[in-house]
């Protein structure tokens, strides 16, 4: 049976939320947040779409600051950008597409974590799962550093806005590269060893 959804009473209801969550945050550290867009070139779409989020951030309490670049700005200029804005933006978006002969994934991945962290995860566990089948005892003492790293990683998320402060640009996309390596390694290794084990090679 079809259901009709208005979208008007959910979209109220997250500008609702949105705004509680908003005011939580200025109440706890006696300032606003600041949203940072940042377009590539004049494409209309794009700044409609941003002039809309301006609006929008504007209206619930939010600071935007919109930096516009221009269509011949390089990767290094769009990545400078991003880092410049990530120590004092609680939030950055860059507004897509971007021009063709900019490096999408090395920008987009300034404002993530790599895209090899979901598949190395995996790849880490289903290594140690596989050498750690004797007992409970190995597979606790196996997977007990996974359960480190989370909670590290939790902690560094908590404390991210003042580690980035201290850390400043530089260091934080060092740190971003160790880990991605580290990260493709694991891949790799988790590739290598289905190919023996495929091939019954030793």
């Amino acid at each position: 049976m079809e259901k009709i959804l208005l979208g008007k009473p959910v979209a109220e209801l997250l500008d609702k939320k949105s705004k509680n969550a908003i005011n939580d945050y200025i109440a706890k550290h006696n300032k606003q947040p600041l949203l940072t867009a940042i377009t590539v070139g004049d494409n209309p779409a794009s700044l409609l779409y941003v002039t809309r989020k301006q609006d929008k951030a504007l209206e619930l309490g939010v600071n935007f600051n919109w930096l516009k670049l221009s269509e011949s700005s390089t990767s290094n200029e769009v990545k400078e950008a991003i880092e410049d804005s990530q120590i004092k933006s609680q939030g950055i978006i860059v507004q897509l597409p971007l021009p063709e002969h900019l490096d999408f994934e090395d920008i987009v991945n300034l404002l993530s974590i790599p895209l090899i962290a979901g598949p190395g995860a995996m790849a880490t566990s289903l290594l140690l799962s596989k050498e750690s089948y004797i007992s409970v005892t190995d597979a606790v003492v196996s997977y007990l550093p996974i359960l480190v790293v989370i909670f590290i990683a939790f902690i560094a998320m908590w404390l991210s806005s003042k580690l980035a402060s201290r850390l400043g640009p530089t260091i934080i996309t060092v740190v971003q590269k160790i880990f991605g390596l580290l990260l493709g390694a694991l891949a790799i290794e988790f590739v290598i060893e289905g190919i023996r084990n495929s091939f019954n090679i030793i």
